[in-house]
């Protein structure tokens, strides 16, 4: 296949775009997981050109596939092991558990 063909990188749009109107053919004919898995590289080779609308157009149509991102994980600031304990769900810190 020509996109597997290293010279296709160096063609980077129009690489990404061929890629994308592959994964937009198979969403249509109802093949959800292949074209998610296709529609991964030209989004991110069309966020690495900055070439913008085409990065918002590949996760229109991840989304189409039912591709859900991850919810990004906030860091949390460097906490001792009490604190960290304290702040677990359903964790009471001293001063809340001598109310009890």
């Amino acid at each position: 296949m020509l996109l597997r063909d290293p010279a296709a990188e160096s063609w980077l749009f129009e690489a990404s775009r061929l890629r994308l109107a592959f994964a937009e053919d198979l969403r249509r004919r109802k093949n959800l997981s292949a074209a998610r898995a296709h529609l991964i590289v030209p989004g991110d080779g069309f966020a690495a050109m900055g070439a913008e609308p085409w990065p918002a157009r590949t996760l229109t149509e991840l989304r189409a596939t039912g591709y859900r991102p991850a919810l990004a994980v906030r860091p949390t600031p460097d906490l001792t092991s009490q604190e960290t304990r304290d702040r677990e769900p359903g964790g009471r810190r001293s001063d809340q558990q001598a109310d009890r």
